[in-house]
């Protein structure tokens, strides 16, 4: 089951007072790998939003600046692609 943002905070703050891994995992009946899961993200800055979703950074952004025009046309006439 995957953690909600609400338990994610919380995991942050039971990090930040001090907690062990498996206090927090015990407190908020989760694994202990979830919740080193969320403490290394958090520690690194990377917040406490998850990666499901779209990503920040699409397909056209990793061709050439000269090329992206003519794919975005080719993408355009053609949906299913």
């Amino acid at each position: 089951m995957a953690t909600n943002l609400r338990e994610r905070m919380m995991i942050r703050v039971c990090v930040e007072i001090g907690m062990s891994d498996r206090d927090i995992a015990e407190k908020l009946h989760r694994s202990a790998y979830a919740v080193r899961k969320w403490r290394r993200r958090t520690g690194r800055g990377k917040g406490l939003g998850s990666k499901m979703g779209r990503p920040l950074k699409g397909a056209l952004g990793s061709f050439d600046s000269e090329i992206r025009p003519h794919l975005k046309v080719w993408l355009e006439g053609h949906l299913g692609w």
